[in-house]
């Protein structure tokens, strides 16, 4: 219900940005710092850090920064301009179709629908405006995904006199190395320096993504599939109102309503084929309604002439219906086009492995 409240409610502006989209992802390479606590080390003790670059005394025994770089996925607000030149059409729809039924006051059957055409694209106008007020804020990148450049690997040596602990860690996933010097170490031969290693050591292997958020999937798109069907279908539609044909109409009428959900179908989107079919079924619908309430609430203002009586508010309901309910059968493929023929790429990427 909310995607057939987005065709009813909005106009151009708001269907050209969701074509374009409303944000995009980008990647960005970052250095982070995670602090690693060293439990269990004792009063007196030498704490060093070894890693790629050396062995490194440690001034603060009990804590240590480890910086370490990630991939962040970001979602960013894309461009306004869709939707600025969206409202830009909305404004030249309202302000033809008005100026048209002016003049053509005369002619109730060109002028009626011409009145209800500017009064619907004049509402779109409004609501584009609003999303443009509404989408003009400052907003500010999000990252939605992590991915680690390196493993980040460090070794803690402490030692109280000839007695020595390590441990190793991965600073990308860990922030605590804890050390037993109260636990015996193994035999030893005579001069040997006294070495354990601090259990519980890391796993020799472990998933990626298992451990830390991973950029989602790619998606490809597929809406190019849908547009000849649609494009076939509104042509069937048409040509079948005008040349009174009704294979042409129910064959069109079929199309439209089955062909895309069918494309969605055909791609493994369940949701997006039932939510394709609700829209090319309900949303004309219930234009079609909203539009028959607008004719008979302004009846009196496009008023008919005088020796019609009764037959105006009749037919201003009708036109009212009519318009709108084809208005929005129009708008309806541009949407499942741009927003629900989306779908992950199959290809499917091994679970990388990293040593420790």
């Amino acid at each position: 219900m909310a995607l057939v409240a987005l065709v009813a409610s909005t106009g151009c502006g708001v269907m050209f940005q969701a074509a374009g989209g409303f944000i995009e992802k980008q990647q960005r390479e970052v250095t982070r710092t995670r602090e690693v606590r060293l439990s269990g080390v004792p009063e007196g003790a030498v704490v060093q850090r070894r890693d790629e670059l050396g062995t490194h005394p440690l001034l603060d025994p009990r804590r240590d920064p480890v910086t370490y770089r990630v991939r962040e996925t970001l979602e960013v607000p894309r461009s306004r301009t869709p939707l600025y030149v969206g409202i830009a059409v909305d404004l030249a729809l309202t302000t033809a179709a008005a100026v048209a039924a002016v003049a053509n006051d005369e002619n109730d059957e060109v002028r009626l629908p011409l009145g209800y055409t500017a009064f619907y694209a004049g509402m779109w106008t409004a609501a584009d405006i609003i999303a443009a007020l509404t989408y003009a804020r400052t907003q500010e990148p999000k990252v939605v995904a992590t991915e680690p450049l390196e493993d980040a690997q460090v070794s803690y040596v402490v030692r109280l006199g000839d007695e020595v602990r390590t441990a190793t860690l991965a600073a990308v996933w860990q922030d605590e190395a804890v050390f037993d010097f109260q636990t015996a170490p193994d035999a030893r031969a005579p001069g040997e320096a006294r070495l354990a290693a601090v259990p519980p050591v890391p796993p020799r292997r472990f998933t990626l993504s298992a451990s830390a958020p991973r950029p989602p999937p790619p998606e490809r798109w597929y809406g190019w599939q849908l547009i000849p069907m649609d494009v076939l279908a509104i042509a069937g539609i048409i040509a079948g109102f005008t040349q009174d044909k009704s294979e042409l109409l129910v064959g069109g009428m079929a199309l439209y309503a089955l062909g895309p959900p069918a494309a969605h179908l055909a791609h493994g989107r369940y949701a997006q084929a039932g939510g394709s079919l609700g829209l090319r079924v309900v949303a004309p619908i219930t234009a079609m309604g909203v539009g028959a309430l607008g004719g008979l609430v302004l009846s009196p203002i496009l008023t008919c002439r005088d020796d019609v009586g009764g037959w105006c508010t009749l037919g201003s309901v009708v036109v009212g219906g009519a318009v709108l309910s084809g208005i929005v059968a129009l708008m309806v493929p541009v949407l499942d086009a741009s927003a629900l023929a989306w779908a992950p790429d199959d290809r499917e990427e091994e679970p990388a492995q990293v040593d420790l």
